[in-house]
């Protein structure tokens, strides 16, 4: 808790720092209407992505690797997240990710960390799953 409320505050000093250095180049309402159009472009993103994310997630079931599409295609969803959040810092990095060539940047980063997590993830079912299996082969062989 004390690392996700050091995170929150280190997002609210740079976005600070994000607002008063734009507020010194732009005026209130030109800062208003980014972060407004940022916000709506976050939301179609998001409402675009949202089936194919649908299918990812019943694909990711059946397989133990993330590919560099699906990479691609969480890059555009985490975009669409970051455009959401109200702040110019996080709506300057969407915009970053919505360019091609970034995201082919941390394409790799994304695909590495993914199967990593889908690894571990397919190991710890494999062994709950084996460990219920042994349960009930045990409670079921005993003939009374």
């Amino acid at each position: 808790m004390k690392k996700l409320l050091k995170y929150w505050l280190g997002y609210c000093v740079i976005e600070t720092i994000g607002y008063v250095i734009a507020g010194q180049y732009l005026p209130f309402s030109k800062i208003f209407l980014i972060e407004f159009i940022s916000t709506v472009i976050g939301i179609v993103i998001i409402v675009r992505q949202w089936r194919s994310l649908q299918f990812f997630v019943k694909d990711i079931k059946k397989t133990t690797s993330v590919t560099s599409g699906l990479a691609q295609q969480l890059g555009v969803f985490i975009a669409g997240l970051l455009l959401i959040i109200p702040g110019l810092v996080t709506s300057v990095i969407g915009v970053l990710l919505l360019m091609p060539f970034v995201r082919s940047l941390i394409a790799p980063v994304i695909v590495a960390r993914g199967t990593q997590v889908l690894t571990q993830k397919f190991t710890m079912h494999t062994a709950t799953t084996q460990r219920q299996n042994t349960v009930k082969k045990e409670t079921f062989d005993y003939k009374e």
